[in-house]
């Protein structure tokens, strides 16, 4: 036996598109309109899909924020990933040119973490945009899984 999750979905419009009441923009493979209700405030769809998903942004029919408002997260991104790139580059100068800490355990520990965080970050900055072709974004895609997952056994072993 087979599990179909149902979700339902309420449109505060009078006059919704039938096909479109289950996903919005997004696409609607694998989901079916299996019926809906007109009410007073609006219509509720009921729909039925062939696949476990996170639904939460699929059944929105807002739009999205747009506009000044991802400028102003896009600048505040880049500034403090910015600094962070200058305090962990900090960091690892520091240690680097200090021979009488470099040598200990716990230092070269925090240079090895530093090192991949400020990987993480130039990854980041440089690839987060490069969405044109599918290889491009599984390839900044696995060196941020992978180097988050180092950063993160960095932090677990000391």
């Amino acid at each position: 036996s087979s599990y179909h999750p149902t979700f339902t979905n309420s449109v505060h419009d009078t006059n919704p598109e039938l096909a479109t009441m289950c996903t919005g923009r997004w696409s609607g493979e694998g989901c079916h309109l299996v019926g809906y209700a007109k009410q007073d405030h609006g219509t509720t769809a009921r729909c039925q899909c062939d696949h476990l998903t996170s639904f939460a942004v699929l059944v929105s029919l807002k739009q999205l924020h747009s506009g000044d408002g991802n400028q102003v997260l896009s600048v505040i991104t880049y500034v403090g990933c910015g600094l962070s790139m200058l305090g962990l580059l900090a960091t690892v100068v520091t240690i680097g040119s200090m021979k009488a800490i470099r040598t200990r355990y716990h230092y070269r520990m925090l240079m090895g973490l530093s090192s991949t965080l400020l990987l993480v970050y130039v990854v980041f900055m440089t690839g987060i945009e490069a969405t044109s072709t599918l290889a491009t974004c599984k390839a900044v895609a696995v060196m941020l899984h992978y180097l988050l997952m180092t950063s993160f056994m960095w932090m677990s072993a000391d």
